[in-house]
């Protein structure tokens, strides 16, 4: 039976839920490879991009909804203060 995905909110079948919540097997992938990777990406169009609502095109946002469904990781909350660190350099330029 498919269901809605909370990363990416599209309907499908496949989910894991190795990471604490139901998400897609996509979405778990992305929401592994976007912590490991360590890379702090921001939102191109400073959150105001318009696409966090309804598709997964936005990266920032998308791994922001995988956070707010539940998805945890260790390296988390490192991660998610670099984010934050991030954020603030891009608004005071």
């Amino acid at each position: 039976m498919e269901k809605l995905c909370p990363g990416c909110r599209k309907l499908t079948d496949r989910f894991n839920e190795n990471a604490g919540k139901n998400v897609c097997v996509e979405c778990y992938s992305f929401f592994r490879y976007f912590v490991y990777a360590d890379n702090v990406e921001t939102c191109e169009s400073r959150g105001n991009c318009g696409r966090d609502a309804d598709s997964s095109e936005c990266r920032l946002h998308r791994f922001l909804r995988c956070v707010q469904a539940g998805l945890t990781h260790h390296k988390l909350n490192a991660f998610l203060e670099k984010l934050e660190f991030e954020s603030q350099k891009i608004e005071r330029e």
